[in-house]
């Protein structure tokens, strides 16, 4: 990934604050404005996620049977829903799930040390989210399966960042603050969601963009990220960033759920690294790209790394 970051959304974001996207037949305006994409994501009512399989974009119809619960629901029903779930995602700040996943990291990274080279993606990231998942939900290792795209790319987009800015290390090193700091501009920086729907159930206008009644807009998290009105040199990595308001995990009712459990295994990664890690080489690397009406890299199909202890 380049460092700078490329931001595929400024030439728009700072002509009109909005993207029109055409997915299929369907033109989606994208709000990319920091200040626009937290408005539009608390007003709920205008901008609806009561919308089966329409929330993601592209459309899910064709892809599963059923609606994701709480997330393609509004308040009342979102609250309700949500509330029967947030227990087990509160377990990521719990001492016992903490001390499990220190323990899976460290094994994860004996093996990735005990090896020539390590395929991050599906001989870490993958294992190492799977894994952790268990712990949240009080089940057996055995029973782990798959795991969220967005938090192994952020994990893979870290790995990637350090192997070329080895120096940065040095800043994980001064104390856990700068583990904190420098988990949240990594995931401002890498924002592996970059948008996601809304439908709006009356005709409304958004960035002088009209949308009919039962058309969709979408919240472009990522475009935000970078937004110049609010993060000075937003293209830039700066592990001590603050204030860091950013919006990888959304922002409004619908804040991500998984955030706890994201930032506790990030924050983990970081601190091995820190502690163990002397250089990360790249042997190996595909990237995860978003193509259509912008192309947008988001991660990584493929990175294979090898380790040198400090």
């Amino acid at each position: 990934m380049p460092c700078p970051f490329h931001d595929p959304f400024k030439a728009a974001r700072d002509k009109d604050g909005a993207l029109v996207n055409r997915f299929g037949d369907e033109e989606i305006p994208m709000m990319l404005r920091h200040a626009d994409v937290r408005a539009t994501a608390k007003d709920w009512k205008t901008f609806s996620s009561d919308a089966p399989f329409r929330v993601p974009v592209p459309s899910e119809e064709e892809m599963r049977p059923m609606r994701q619960l709480p997330i393609e629901t509004n308040p009342p029903e979102h609250t309700a829903y949500r509330a029967l779930v947030d227990p087990f995602f509160r377990r990521a700040k719990s001492p016992e799930v903490i001390a499990k996943v220190e323990a899976l990291v460290t094994r994860l990274f004996d093996q990735a040390f005990a090896r020539d080279s390590i395929e991050m993606v599906h001989d870490f990231a993958l294992p190492l989210q799977s894994t952790a998942l268990t712990y949240l939900l009080n089940v057996d290792e055995s029973e782990s399966a798959g795991g969220r795209d967005t938090v192994i790319h952020s994990l893979t987009g870290t790995i990637d960042y350090f192997a070329k800015n080895p120096d940065q290390m040095d800043y994980l090193r001064a104390g856990p603050k700068h583990i904190v700091s420098a988990s949240e501009e990594l995931f401002r920086i890498l924002s592996p969601i970059t948008h996601i729907g809304r439908v709006c159930p009356m005709a409304t206008e958004v960035s002088g963009q009209k949308v009919a009644a039962d058309a969709r807009i979408s919240l472009g998290w990522a475009a935000a990220n970078f937004d110049e009105m609010v993060f000075s040199d937003p293209t830039e990595v700066k592990l001590d960033r603050k204030p860091n308001p950013h919006v990888a995990f959304g922002f409004g009712p619908h804040l991500c759920i998984g955030a706890p459990h994201a930032r506790l295994l990030l924050r983990t990664v970081l601190q091995q690294i820190a502690d163990r890690v002397a250089s990360i080489e790249i042997r190996d690397a595909t990237e995860a790209v978003e193509n259509g009406p912008y192309v947008r890299p988001i991660g990584f199909e493929r990175l294979e790394i090898s380790l040198t202890a400090r």
